[in-house]
């Protein structure tokens, strides 16, 4: 069986094992420095304009940006697509830059337990390949966007311990149907649970504790067989 990412957590990391059989991973795929890619390179660049922290270091020209850490890209395609970005527990400090939404192939976005703060992009809609995303434990403000829908491939969505408010989108369940894991916890969100939840038929873990959710618990919900939810954050 394949390992999961080395980055995410270890609960979640069960439901993980069978992504990186998926993608095919290099951490070096061009022999020569910077050599192809020149639009995921050039977002990982706008993203690190934005960001201060140690694990950024790395994020020069004197290498492919493929080697640079954190970031995984496809093997024996040219140019070499970014596929993975593991900062979990990065010490970044920031904004998440809206060209985060340029990396098209990118299918894993772990950025959890670090200090982002402001708006979530309404770019990550353009990732329509991002299976995990980890954006929890932050500082992030706003609504949740509604383009999040389009992440039709998403399985892991974790934005909990943030500082979120307005309502979870209703259309949420309507197109995420393999979504896995939602960890929307310990936030500021408003409104009702979103009836659309019960089309997630892949769903087993709902974390939407610590907020200001309102109205009655979907009926539908409870026809999803080993759903676990929980109260905490």
């Amino acid at each position: 069986m394949a390992t999961s990412w080395p980055g995410c957590r270890n609960m979640l990391c069960l439901c993980m094992l069978g992504l990186s059989s998926v993608l095919t991973i290099a951490t070096a795929a061009s022999a020569t420095g910077g050599g192809g890619g020149g639009g995921d390179e050039a977002a990982l660049l706008a993203f690190k304009a934005e960001l201060t922290g140690g694990a950024l270091t790395s994020w020069n020209g004197s290498v492919s940006f493929c080697s640079w850490e954190g970031v995984s890209c496809t093997r024996g395609r040219t140019p070499p697509r970014v596929v993975g970005l593991d900062l979990l527990k990065g010490g970044l400090a920031g904004t998440l830059s809206a060209a985060i939404g340029n990396l098209t192939f990118l299918r894993a976005l772990e950025l959890g337990f670090n200090w982002l703060h402001g708006d979530v992009p309404a770019s990550l809609g353009r990732l329509r390949r991002l299976r995990y995303l980890d954006l929890g434990y932050n500082a992030f403000s706003g609504e949740i966007p509604g383009n999040l829908t389009s992440c039709v491939a998403m399985e892991q969505m974790l934005l909990d311990a943030n500082n979120l408010v307005g309502r979870i989108p209703a259309e949420l369940g309507n197109t995420l149907t393999q979504l896995q894991v939602l960890r929307l916890g310990n936030n500021s969100l408003t409104g009702p649970i979103p009836a659309s939840l019960a089309n997630m038929s892949s769903l087993w873990h709902l974390a939407l504790g610590n907020n200001q959710l309102d109205g009655p618990i979907p009926p539908g919900l409870g026809g999803l067989a080993g759903l676990q939810i929980s109260t905490s954050p």
